[in-house]
């Protein structure tokens, strides 16, 4: 993977970047997609990113293009990024075989927001914007608790009926469901995976 990302950036032969770094005069000449290449790279052969690392942000960086595909520097502005999550929240994507608007969850957004958050602070970093759109825009609160998982107060409700409540055969049942029982509720493990 790591040499296909080097194929992205680089021709074969002469080892020079495919963008035309040396056309450009100042800092504001650089178009937003040769930056985000540029940051790739440093990421990639800079930082040592993971593979899985680059690929986010270039997925991330995908859904601003698509958002406004001539998007420049000038337009890196609150207004903008508060427009870009809107739409991430009004798009169509596609669902099974489907394609439906389905509103991202805060923690998806707070990982949007955390990865174009690298990028800028990288460009910030580097004097090609003043200031990082996505400072002045409070980091939405993520609840990360499944819900399908038992809150302790029904845990130990379960727990509570298994050994008081319920009437087994004998000593050795009860032991053997117990332990069934807790090996689901601990482990994660689904009811099809102890058969």
């Amino acid at each position: 993977m790591r040499k296909k990302l080097q194929r992205d950036l680089f021709d074969r032969d002469s080892y020079q970047p495919r963008l035309p770094f040396d056309t450009l005069d100042s800092k504001n000449d650089f178009p937003l997609r040769i930056l985000h290449e540029m940051f790739i790279k440093f990421k990639l052969y800079g930082a040592g990113n993971s593979n899985a690392t680059i690929r986010k942000h270039r997925y991330y960086f995908g859904l601003l293009l698509k958002f406004n595909n001539k998007i420049k520097l000038e337009d890196l502005t609150e207004v903008t990024i508060i427009n870009f999550l809107e739409y991430l929240n009004t798009r169509e994507r596609k669902i099974g075989n489907q394609y439906v608007v389905r509103v991202y969850k805060n923690s998806s957004i707070a990982i949007v927001r955390s990865i174009l958050n690298i990028f800028f602070n990288w460009l910030l970093e580097r004097n090609y914007i003043k200031v990082n759109p996505l400072e002045k825009i409070p980091l939405p609160k993520a609840s990360y608790t499944d819900r399908r998982a038992y809150s302790p107060k029904e845990f130990e409700a379960i727990c509570y009926a298994i050994n008081t409540r319920i009437q087994w055969a004998n000593l050795l049942i009860k032991k053997r469901n117990i332990a069934i029982i807790m090996f689901l509720a601990l482990t994660g493990v689904r009811k099809r995976g102890v058969n």
